[in-house]
């Protein structure tokens, strides 16, 4: 589902990740949000919520992408359609459904003989047992209570239905229905494994459950859509497991009104979510094809993440994470969410969607608040999404309980469980008025916020030239707006003989890079200081950027490719291989940064490190041979304020010649990029600032190493490295309290790094602070002697607990500094 970012109070930050999505983020990277508290309505309150956009900069670029004739996909039967006992089954009969308006495959012999559900292995024995005595006295009163508050606005307007589960039946029915099962954390670090053990979901009395339960479960760490998901992997385990069902491969929908009728949980931690998410990712993984969340809640019933009581509506779009963008609104309704039903939903049509909570019109966005930047593929490259991009796709609904993220607080251990988001009907309801566009059935309240989003990008490109018939000098500026020359030289590796490189090859009015590769090697071009792209995480080259080049493949071995490198020292570099266009013929090539490989010839794969590029370009033949040339290579992106890419000299080292601290309280600013983490694979590496337990130690660093299959790291760091020569001679030392050392028993161990791949390399400490707080100092003739370069540092600090055996490791930090003799 949703996000890596800390959220300010009240935000809706849902990062769902996509079904072909997935991310992971290395530090505690804040996303600012702008909220306001609308007047209130009707006893109740409303606020917007919007992501800061990463740089509002902005047109529209039409999209070459088709659009979805059909505006329901179903491989359900048509048994799925028929009409709930609150509807009148004329109100589907008089839509005059058309081939053109409703497309239904009917697969549902094929699918319920591959379904391993059954009756038996969702029986009511095992619902009974736990669940069911402590959940479902709640679901048998308010099943006659919530079947019979059917929307008016549903059947209103020329609204008909054409999905439906009332949950009539016994079990959850698996031609509508699928269980994700997985423990990968939906990408924002959740502490729960969902399941399709019937304890988790089922349904009783007419009542759809999903049940978080507080206990130790392990599954796959990764989610259905990932190549290398294993439905008989355990390497990841939880505290807590839950349900997440969807209907994707059975159900989706182009425009139309989702109509979910739930009673919500209640507690600390707890993030139950109805949403959906596109079928195909056909702008690209999230959030460039969209996310719509219906409703979701934040601590139900505990005010320390916002209003107790406030349910979110929001959108996901726009640019690649960390620059996405989401926007929506917050809703207060009278009456508490976990106490009663409540009927969720959204009305949405070509460009328009609206959010509603019983039928109360609370919030409405507009495709002038939101865009899709996304990948047009190899011969278009990045293209700015137009008119309703990226909402004009089918979308499934998504139903799930998470538990706790890395900016949600896990439920106190008095914390009551199982706690069940339940949910009495879904239905779906498409225009009869214009089914093709969904316009013209919508129910339009007065009071409604209007969410303003984010505009569009102008479609408006930086280049950086790095060869133009010949060999560019670049023209950068200093920080200071100083005027700086970067030379760039082309080079070539292993020799002349197995790869002959001719950068100065006339070809009428063209020069060309003209290079024959007789074996395994690479052509590149050098910058004599090296680049400064940013940083590695915000990189606006990285986020928004991608190499183009002009390519001519004179010949190449059958089955040989060709690789585009970007190259920050060995083994620190990232590559991508491209799509080989056919012999003979000029071709425009683009590559994106953003989805560049980790270097193929390490084993924990190394990617290049954007804050020291040294080979901007980098072209190499694998599995053969091949004779190519090359013209008008650049990096291209979405402009900045400023009109440029934001590409730099590398920034020179500020001079340290005094004690400085790393942390001491709070982060000192002099590490301006902050605390923060990096772990092979999430949620693993948890950090907080708190209150030490001894008062007058004040603030602290608290860190837990959390799982046995993964490792990770804690560090602090700088954009801009510091010249620390003058304490040669000096010490760095901390103040550590490991308050528990799990299965750890070869102790931690210390390093700082000077622009990686430049380290201290490790220094082993033992196992220290095990009997309360324990001051340690390491020469930094040590570090230096390890291989540190005092010249460049920007990480004066990392920690770790030895590889492999982290798992349970708690301990503190605190009064970490750099000290002259």
């Amino acid at each position: 589902m949703k996000s890596a970012f800390p959220l300010a109070a009240g935000v809706s930050l849902m990062l769902a990740l996509t079904a072909c999505g997935g991310s992971s983020n290395s530090n505690n990277a804040s996303s600012s949000v702008v909220a306001s508290v609308a007047s209130s309505i009707a006893s109740s309150a409303v606020a917007v919520v919007s992501s800061a956009p990463a740089e509002e900069v902005v047109s529209s670029h039409s999209s070459e992408s088709s659009a979805s004739s059909s505006l329901v996909s179903s491989q359900s039967s048509s048994s799925s359609l028929s009409s709930s006992s609150a509807l009148s089954s004329s109100s589907i009969s008089s839509r005059a459904v058309s081939s053109a308006v409703l497309v239904i495959s009917s697969q549902a012999s094929s699918m319920s003989s591959a379904t391993p559900a059954s009756s038996s292995e969702a029986s009511s024995s095992v619902e009974s047992s736990e669940a069911s005595s402590e959940l479902a006295s709640s679901s048998s009163d308010a099943s006659s209570e919530a079947a019979s508050s059917s929307s008016a606005a549903g059947t209103a307007n020329g609204w008909a239905l054409v999905w439906s589960d009332e949950f009539d039946s016994a079990d959850i029915d698996r031609s509508k229905w699928e269980n994700e099962v997985n423990c990968w954390g939906g990408g924002n670090g959740e502490f729960q494994c969902y399941t399709d053990d019937p304890k988790n979901s089922f349904v009783d009395n007419g009542i759809l459950n999903l049940v978080a339960h507080r206990e130790h479960n392990c599954g796959p760490a990764t989610n259905q859509e990932d190549p290398n998901y294993n439905p008989n992997d355990v390497s990841v385990c939880k505290p807590y497991s839950s349900a997440r069902l969807r209907t994707r491969g059975m159900a989706d929908w182009k425009y139309g009104r989702m109509e979910i009728r739930a009673k919500l949980p209640f507690g600390k931690g707890l993030w139950p979510a109805i949403w959906a998410l596109p079928s195909q990712t056909v702008y690209g993984a999230w959030p460039h094809s969209g996310e719509i969340d219906i409703l979701e809640i934040f601590a139900p019933g505990h005010s320390d993440f916002g209003p107790e009581n406030e349910v979110h509506g929001t959108l996901h779009y726009g640019f690649s994470w960390p620059w996405n963008q989401y926007s929506g609104a917050g809703y207060t309704p009278p009456a508490n969410v976990w106490e009663e039903f409540h009927t969720y939903s959204v009305e949405w049509e070509e460009g328009e969607i609206r959010w509603y909570l019983d039928d109360h019109h609370f919030a409405t966005q507009t495709s002038a608040g939101w865009f899709t930047y996304y990948w047009g593929g190899q011969q278009r490259g990045y293209q700015v999404g137009s008119g309703a991009q990226p909402f004009d796709e089918l979308f499934h609904i998504v139903l799930n309980v998470a538990v706790g993220a890395s900016f949600l607080p896990e439920p106190e251990p008095s914390g009551v469980f199982p706690q069940a988001m339940e949910v009495d009907f879904v239905r779906v309801y498409q225009c009869a008025n214009d089914p093709l566009t969904g316009k013209g059935c919508a129910t339009i309240g007065d009071q409604a916020t209007e969410v303003v989003g984010h505009a569009p990008p102008a479609d408006v490109r930086a280049e950086m030239s790095l060869f133009r018939d010949g060999v560019e000098t670049l023209q950068l500026e200093d920080k200071d707006g100083a005027p700086v020359t970067e030379i760039l030289t082309p080079g070539f590796y292993p020799d002349a003989g197995t790869v002959v490189s001719n950068p100065a090859y006339a070809d009428g009015d063209q020069t060309l890079w003209d290079i024959q590769f007789n074996g395994a090697g690479s052509a590149f071009l050098t910058s004599t200081n090296g680049l400064h792209f940013g940083d590695n995480l915000h990189s606006r080259v990285k986020n928004l950027g991608e190499m183009k080049f002009d390519l001519r493949v004179l010949s190449i071995d059958a089955g040989a490719g060709l690789r585009i490198k970007l190259d920050s020292g060995w083994p620190n570099l990232s590559f991508h291989e491209i799509d080989v266009p056919p012999t003979g013929e000029w071709s425009e090539v683009s590559v994106r940064f953003y989805t560049m490989e980790g270097n193929d010839g390490e084993a924990w794969r190394p990617t290049a490190d954007y804050t020291h590029i040294v080979n901007p370009f980098l072209i190499e033949p694998i599995r053969g041979n091949a004779h190519i040339q090359l013209n008008n290579i650049r990096i291209v992106c979405l402009a900045d304020v400023n009109g440029g890419c934001d590409i730099n000299p590398i920034p020179e080292a500020v001079n340290l010649t005094e004690t400085f601290d790393v942390f001491n309280d709070d982060v000192d600013a002099l590490w301006d990029f902050g605390l923060g983490i990096w772990q092979t694979a999430g949620p693993h590496v948890v950090t907080a600032v708190v209150d030490a337990d001894e008062p007058a130690r004040g603030k602290v660093v608290d860190v837990q190493f959390t799982s046995a299959a993964q490792n990770g790291i804690v560090f602090f760091q700088s954009t801009t490295p510091y010249n620390a020569t003058a304490l040669q001679a000096g010490t760095l030392s901390f103040d550590i309290n490991v308050l528990d050392y799990g299965s750890n028993t070869g102790g931690l161990v210390v390093k700082a790094d000077c622009v990686n791949p430049c380290s201290s390399g490790d220094i082993p400490i033992g196992r220290v602070g095990e009997n309360g707080w324990e001051t340690i100092t390491v020469p930094v003739a040590d570090l230096v002697a390890g291989g540190l370069d005092l010249s460049k540092i920007d990480t004066p600090f990392v920690l770790l607990p030895l590889w492999g055996q982290q798992q349970g490791v708690h301990l503190q930090l605190d009064n970490i500094r750099w000290t002259l003799p």
